[in-house]
């Protein structure tokens, strides 16, 4: 016969293990930090006893799993990791200046030859230089837009008015001395190139103010008009006075070569028939010395090597020979050559070619 006690110690215990049974349900299915919070969820203890109804207005002790007790004075936070993050270098400010354009000029949208041009600058057009050249282009601003230009052809000061080109007969004329070849007839212009001293031009067909337009290395430039000529000029020629010749260049017809003048001199028994101004091949390449002489000669001949023309040549050690340069007439001795002796008048090399047979003499010399 079951007693009231007894029932009731039973209805405890099936209470209690019920309370155990959802504590371990709710311990697997809850997250182990529940967002918003850094303390784990309590899970109630098997040991645990249910209050009784006598006790039921006492309040609990607190656990150690209890979010109430007092944090652990042994535990130490483990300190944030915080870095500063380097800050990016601000560019110092450009100071935007004007501008004019000195020559037509195209507006491209980027720094590179391959960029459209959108539009086009006149000479004497103003613009605002906003920023540093990139990739031989200057960015400007013209008409509240920011375009690319070819450097080297601003000016901070407008340009004189260009004078006014009028048509004039085409014809043969020859330069009575070395020119430059500008991109406009101005003494300020750009220089497209130099030509030769004696060398034989074609005009173009215009005149502006004191130059003449002239056709030069597939393009038109502008030359002073008052060194050209329409006779063709006689090829200079040169006394002894002050040149101090190598020996052997004083009996017989003989090409004198000088690199320390750099100058080609045609000598005939000691007399100076022609000089010429030379250039020649770079110390990993340097032009031979010694005596030699025209061993085979070709007007027409092009480097098998570089494939480069070599008009005129007259070959006089191996594949040594002396020509006509058109690099050396437009820059100069700003460049050399592979071992060669260049030349840059082309009548002067002309009458060096007339007058100067294979088995003629070649002496180089410092």
């Amino acid at each position: 016969m079951n007693r009231p006690g007894h029932r009731t110690a039973a209805v405890r215990m099936v209470l209690t293990a019920g309370m155990v049974t959802l504590g371990v349900l709710a311990a697997g299915c809850a997250p182990d930090h529940p967002a918003g919070s850094g303390t784990p969820v309590p899970v109630p203890s098997s040991s645990a006893v249910a209050p009784s109804t006598s006790s039921s207005s006492a309040a609990p002790s607190p656990t150690a799993s209890d979010p109430s007790s007092p944090a652990d004075s042994t535990a130490t936070a483990s300190p944030i990791q915080s870095s500063t993050p380097t800050p990016t270098p601000t560019p110092e400010p450009f100071d935007a200046y004007p501008a004019y354009a000195t020559v037509a000029l195209d507006l491209r949208q980027t720094a590179s030859a391959d960029a459209q041009a959108s539009s086009e600058l006149k000479r004497a057009d103003k613009v605002q230089v906003i920023g540093d050249d990139l990739n031989g282009y200057t960015p400007v601003s013209h008409d509240g837009e920011k375009y690319w230009v070819t450097t080297g052809f601003l000016s901070t000061t407008k340009p004189e008015p260009l004078p006014t080109a009028v048509k004039a007969p085409v014809a043969t004329m020859w330069t009575t001395t070395e020119l430059n070849v500008r991109t406009t007839p101005l003494l300020g212009g750009g220089v497209l190139g130099v030509l030769a001293s004696g060398e034989q031009v074609t005009t173009a067909g215009s005149v502006a103010g004191n130059f003449t337009l002239v056709n030069y290395r597939g393009q038109t430039g502008w030359v002073v008009s008052k060194y050209l000529t329409a006779t063709k000029p006689k090829p200079k020629t040169a006394s002894t006075a002050g040149v101090t010749l190598d020996n052997r260049c004083t009996t017989g017809l003989v090409i004198c070569i000088s690199k320390t003048d750099r100058q080609l001199r045609l000598v005939q028994d000691g007399k100076i028939v022609l000089s010429l101004a030379a250039r020649f091949g770079s110390e990993a390449g340097p032009t031979r010395e010694g005596t030699f002489k025209i061993e085979w000669r070709d007007k027409d001949w092009v480097s098998k090597m570089y494939g480069s023309k070599m008009p005129y040549a007259m070959f006089f050690s191996g594949g040594e020979a002396i020509h006509y340069s058109s690099d050396f007439a437009a820059r100069g001795y700003a460049g050399n050559s592979h071992g060669c002796v260049n030349i840059r008048s082309m009548s002067g090399l002309q009458y060096l070619w007339d007058h100067a047979p294979v088995g003629t003499k070649v002496v180089v010399y410092r």
